[in-house]
């Protein structure tokens, strides 16, 4: 069996571990993903390509050089999902309140 490393590196400041890894969830049971931070891989000078700038991050990652970011599991990514969705939803119930006590309020109506 061969083995497939594949470095993902998340540069954007709204990027997250989380994004990058949901959009491969089926293509990652033969490979070893390594999800790490480009501003932390420092640029090298000279001429400059995607083929040699992927084979010095391999070189980088099999001798233990790249710092690897926390991708959580499955469960907790989920459980993540459902703390924001609540949260959400907890949100939006409050601002409903908010606006039907305005218009209450600018109606005269007490309670």
């Amino acid at each position: 069996q061969q083995t497939i490393v594949a470095c993902i590196l998340t540069g954007e400041a709204n990027e997250t571990p989380q994004a990058q890894t949901r959009t491969f969830p089926t293509m990652t049971r033969d490979l070893y993903i390594a999800l790490a931070n480009a501003q932390r891989i420092k640029n090298v000078p000279g001429r400059k390509t995607d083929v040699s700038d992927a084979e010095r991050i391999a070189k980088l990652l099999r001798v233990g050089l790249i710092e690897k970011s926390f991708v959580p599991s499955e469960d907790l990514r989920e459980l993540r999902d459902l703390t924001r969705l609540r949260k959400k939803r907890i949100g939006n119930l409050t601002a409903e309140k908010n606006r039907i006590q305005k218009v209450l309020e600018a109606s005269n109506v007490k309670l």
